[in-house]
């Protein structure tokens, strides 16, 4: 239990009433020898990222580098808990 009101919390967590939105994923690649690797990022600490291959309903959660198939194209997106979540990012991979 808290002594701040749900309003007054709300009213701290999201300044003017506004909900913060997760920032994008940045897609990397980079390839050192062999498969061609993938790193995502997202400028929003405490961001959780999940990405899949287009065509594919299943996400995973993103949790280090990962291998990608040559001609994939990889979508990914973030959310923060109390955030709305990021745009859709999308890369293809060469």
């Amino acid at each position: 239990m808290s002594e701040e009101s749900e309003a007054q919390m709300v009213g701290r967590l999201w300044p003017g009433l506004v909900q913060p939105r997760t920032a994008p994923v940045a897609i990397s690649t980079g390839r050192a020898r062999g498969p061609q690797t993938v790193t995502l990022s997202s400028a929003t600490a405490g961001a959780s990222i999940g990405y899949r291959f287009k065509g594919e309903t299943a996400w995973r959660l993103y949790t280090r580098p990962f291998e990608a198939p040559t001609a994939a194209v990889v979508e990914a997106k973030a959310i923060r808990y109390g955030y709305a979540e990021s745009p859709l990012a999308q890369s293809a991979i060469p």
